[in-house]
């Protein structure tokens, strides 16, 4: 897993400790984008538990986007939390 900090200017860069305290507590889903085969994206909310001794997420899966990320190595999500201040967790 990659993590980036795609919003530069909105707030600082989880640290690792912060990461690993706020994924297991988050109740929010995780949207994952996938590229359909046209090349247009395709985004869902998924569940998804977070197992931190290794820092995997884990996400259910349909059929359509294992075909996807099969086809076309590239994955996007997005974990965050509405309360304020914003926080969350982009990664590809």
């Amino acid at each position: 897993m990659k993590i980036i900090h795609a919003t530069p200017g909105m707030g600082a860069p989880m640290s690792e400790e912060e990461l690993k305290n706020f994924l297991p507590t988050s109740k929010q889903n995780c949207r994952l984008a996938t590229v359909e085969k046209d090349g247009d994206p395709n985004v869902h909310p998924v569940w998804y538990p977070y197992e931190p001794l290794h820092n995997k997420i884990y996400i259910n899966n349909d059929s359509r986007k294992a075909m996807n990320i099969r086809r076309r190595d590239a994955v996007y999500f997005c974990i965050d939390d509405e309360a304020m201040p914003v926080k969350g967790v982009k990664g590809k």
